[in-house]
């Protein structure tokens, strides 16, 4: 076996997915493998210090991190509207009174 499905079945034991031949097949190179029993040593570890890294967020953290989504969101969708508001409405408008007054200026010093 390569070293990369050592990790795979070693990972799969942990986790408690295996069936009872993947199973027999871990006792099997628990017995024999040198190689498997430190893989497995090394997977037991990562996933012990995974274990203790999964906890819940304090509350006020949970909350803050909410507010900081929810508000940078409306913020980009408020800000967002208002430039289609300007670009789609005030602007021409106004681009147009230009127009109008550059194509006088043109007209009458021409």
């Amino acid at each position: 076996m390569l070293e990369n499905d050592y990790q795979q079945l070693a990972l799969a034991y942990l986790q408690g997915q295996l069936d009872s031949k993947e199973q027999a097949e871990v006792l099997r190179l628990l017995a024999r493998d040198l190689r498997f029993c430190q893989i497995l040593r090394q997977e037991m570890e990562l996933h012990k210090q995974l274990n203790q890294l999964h906890r819940r967020a304090p509350s006020p953290l949970k909350q803050r991190v909410y507010m900081r989504i929810t508000t940078d969101n409306l913020s980009q969708a408020v800000s967002g509207k208002l430039v289609d508001i300007i670009m789609q409405n005030t602007l021409p408008s106004v681009i147009w009174q230009i127009l109008q007054q550059s194509q006088r200026k043109v007209y009458y010093s021409g």
